[in-house]
């Protein structure tokens, strides 16, 4: 897709002018099935949370597979919940 920058942030399923069906539409066009999602906690907090990543797998279950993260500042807290990933 011709003027976009498709390594932006898009937590909470937006990012800025990039949709994520603008994703899909992308990867379309690159002949590419699926695409990898990683949760990724950076030193200033969350870029795309857990539950974003499982949202994504949700809505597009054939096109996106994941990983989940924890927090690097508190690695424990994230032992305590397993969360699902589809696929």
């Amino acid at each position: 897709m011709a003027g976009y920058d498709l390594e932006v942030d898009w937590s909470n399923g937006v990012a800025p002018g990039l949709p994520r069906d603008t994703t899909i539409a992308a990867m379309d066009a690159a002949d590419v099935d699926v695409a990898m999602l990683s949760a990724w906690c950076g030193p200033s907090g969350w870029l795309i949370t857990n539950d974003e990543v499982t949202e994504n797998i949700a809505r597009f279950p054939a096109r996106f597979k994941g990983l989940t993260s924890v927090d690097l500042n508190n690695p424990m807290a994230g032992g305590a919940r397993n969360t699902a990933m589809h696929g």
